[in-house]
């Protein structure tokens, strides 16, 4: 089966044969047939599936939403080898012996209120029936996973008939634990800017498809080899999303036709504890994937970005608060999940696993508009924090506060965990940081008394390792790739030169291709060597801000054609280039970049933990110190080797380019060796009794050439 869109009407999923649906409400309270737009095998209709293609309907029975023990539907089991686990929920547990099982529409025959699983519909729009028999406002302990597939298929036949998406046009409220009425009066209240969010989230996100898009989509039956390893956790998920109502399944056969199956993968999540995160790969197969239909840049019509905050935001946010700040966190439960998808994209969320068919309802860990919807949920509840007077901030699910003053910090700790139980938001309160000075935030361990972020030991010994074993390789996949870079990433969040030195990493890595391997060329190979001659002599610990040097430790380096110079307060150095230096016939810009390598080697105990500003005549250097590009290669390795000892013994350079008029007196110090006169124009640094002179040795001019 393949998937593809053509043009926007084509996305109309609009049936007109389709009858109106308060004629035919009768059915669902009394029979166990129904008529919905499933259990059509994968590839039974010719020409594939177009995004817009309209799903057709098949009349079946419950007997066909049951696992191969065949159980009715209202106590179904997983299929074999998925032991003793059972469909349950906080309602009412699932009995192991069959016989005890009611039928599917008992619950269905008559009405029991408001917060039953029949009543009247909280929002009532034009075109939708008065009566539903789950609503938005029921509690989701009452209702079973079983129960909840009949509805979803029922809520996506009402959408589908209007030819729009939920929140444009059917607006039938989904189920979730969010409190829509609290949402809307508190941002309603404050003017908040995103009018739409409340609609999206009582009504469901759209996937954002694009449907001027071309291509097809092919379905994939197989998961990724992860799942296949990790079975038992596969099967966890699936138990566990299904009982929580984002997932509904399983189906004996594909729930809509034609259906978008994605494979599922895992990623370990915690070594210790053995436990996974399961990510649809929606992005899969290359090119013809739900991801591939999903602009980057723009979502229903509106261009978008998702600029997620950084680690150096962060740091900021602590140096502006005070050393010795409190910094308090929540995270969110299963953050994704909690949202709900559109009803009009169900039939492009397909999972399947041993046979039997699953598809999304909540939002799907690996949809490309997935962190954007995210973001713009908790970018809400932020505001309304701030709206009360508290300094907060949001990383997709983590959200964290801080300030100076403890019992402040208290306050804004209980007034958020307050604001998300009246939003209906599920917090996960293991993860949960109450006021601290020593908080861990995006995977690393700040102190706000001594101003340091870490990485935690147990990761750095992991990374030295892969590293290690990175140098034993000569080809790679993308996602191999992709994996190495994450980790070495989460180093260069700590040292800032280290982000200097992914760049040819990165470059291998854009051009490998989707499938098969990329040779691991010399230059990604002196990326990787970096790290290794880096990471032993690195202890995790980073400073989160560097004091400037002291202001009578100005700093000032020149070179001349066969010698020179630096000074950095009352220190200096001359010396003449050695042999294995001028044999090279090396131009002016890179014996200026070659010299203040030479200073870093011989002002390093001095530097240490300090921001240090260099002063330099020549542009290209300072360009390149700048930037971190040149076209040159000779200095681009010599910069390599500055970065390296700056990362080394941790101090950060500060380029910045100075008017050789203003630079006569290291200009004389490069040049002492060849005349007299230039030792007086040099005369007030190395007269003065308090100046000290500094050794250079010959090894101070070698590069590691490797770097």
């Amino acid at each position: 089966m393949s998937i593809k869109p053509s043009d926007a009407s084509d996305f109309n999923y609009h049936d007109d044969n389709a009858t109106d649906f308060d004629s035919h409400m009768d059915w669902w309270f009394s029979s166990e047939e129904y008529t919905c737009s499933n259990l059509v095998e994968v590839g039974s209709r010719e020409g594939g599936l177009r995004v817009g293609d309209h799903l057709e309907s098949a009349t079946v029975t419950t007997s066909q939403l049951v696992d191969s023990h065949k159980r009715p539907l209202a106590e179904p089991t997983l299929s074999p080898g998925w032991g003793d686990h059972k469909w349950t929920t906080s309602a009412k547990p699932c009995q192991a012996d069959s016989s005890q099982t009611q039928p599917l529409a008992e619950p269905f025959t008559h009405s029991v209120g408001l917060h039953g699983l029949a009543g009247e519909v909280t929002h009532p729009t034009a075109g939708v029936p008065s009566v539903w028999p789950i609503q938005g406002s029921t509690p989701l302990g009452l209702i079973t996973p079983e129960h909840y597939a009949l509805y979803c298929i029922k809520v996506y036949d009402v959408v589908r008939a209007t030819g729009v998406p939920n929140y444009l046009g059917a607006q039938i409220p989904l189920l979730h634990g969010l409190k829509i009425d609290v949402w809307r009066r508190l941002l309603n209240d404050f003017n908040y800017h995103d009018v739409l969010l409340c609609d999206l989230l009582e009504f469901g996100f759209p996937l954002g498809i694009d449907r001027s898009d071309s291509h097809w989509l092919i379905p994939s039956t197989d998961n990724h080899p992860s799942a296949l390893f990790n079975v038992h956790a596969l099967r966890d998920y699936l138990i566990t999303e299904t009982e929580l109502l984002a997932l509904v399944g399983p189906f004996d056969c594909p729930p809509f036709h034609p259906f978008m199956i994605s494979p599922m993968m895992l990623r370990e999540k915690d070594r210790s504890a053995q436990t996974f995160r399961t990510i649809v790969d929606l992005s899969w197969p290359p090119g013809a994937s739900v991801n591939a239909c999903i602009p980057k840049d723009t979502y229903l019509g509106e261009p978008y970005k998702v600029s997620l905050p950084t680690v150096d935001d962060l740091i900021q946010q602590i140096l502006q608060a005070g050393q010795g700040c409190y910094v308090y966190i929540r995270d969110l439960s299963r953050a994704y999940r909690q949202l709900r998808i559109c009803p009009l994209d169900y039939p492009l969320l397909g999972l399947t696993h041993n046979g039997q068919f699953w598809f999304d309802t909540g939002v799907a860990f690996g949809a490309r508009s997935g962190a954007l919807f995210c973001q713009r949920w908790t970018d809400a509840i932020v505001f309304i924090m701030s709206q009360k007077g508290y300094v907060c901030s949001n990383y997709l699910d983590d959200l964290r506060g801080l300030s100076l003053d403890y019992d402040d910090a208290c306050a804004g700790y209980y007034c958020l965990g307050a604001l998300l139980s009246l939003l209906g938001v599920e917090e996960s309160y293991h993860k949960r940081q109450p006021p601290t000075q020593t908080p861990r935030c995006m995977g690393l361990d700040f102190d706000t008394v001594q101003l340091t972020v870490a990485v935690p030991q147990d990761k750095l010994v992991a990374i030295r390792s892969l590293v290690q074993d990175w140098l034993l390789r000569s080809k790679a996949t993308k996602r191999q790739l992709q994996s190495v870079l994450g980790k070495l990433l989460y180093i260069a969040k700590c040292v800032q030169p280290a982000r200097l030195f992914l760049g040819r990493m990165l470059a291998t890595l854009r051009r490998a291709p989707d499938q098969g391997t990329v040779d691991l060329d010399p230059e990604f190979r002196r990326d990787l060597v970096w790290f290794h001659k880096f990471l032993p002599h690195y202890n995790g610990v980073s400073l989160m801000t560097l004091p400037d040097l002291p202001s009578d430790l100005s700093t000032y380096f020149d070179a001349s054609p066969t010698g020179c110079g630096g000074i950095s307060g009352k220190y200096y150095y001359h010396a003449v280039f050695p042999q294995s230096v001028s044999a090279q016939e090396l131009h002016m810009s890179q014996l200026e970049i070659l010299n203040i390598m030479v200073g870093c080697k011989v002002f390093k105990e001095l530097w240490h933990q300090h921001r240090i500003v260099i002063h330099c005549d020549n542009s290209s250097a300072i360009h390149l110190l700048q930037t971190g590009r040149c076209q040159d290669a000779k200095m681009l390795q010599v910069a390599r080797q500055i970065w390296w000892l700056a990362a080394k013994h941790e101090f950060v350079l500060v380029a910045r380019h100075r008017p050789s008029a203003l630079m006569t007196e290291v200009d004389a110090l490069s040049r002492l060796h060849t005349k007299a006169s230039f030792s007086q124009k040099c005369h007030t640094t190395i007269a003065d009794p308090n100046s000290i002179k500094l050794e250079v040795k010959d090894t101070d001019f070698e590069c590691l050439v490797e770097i």
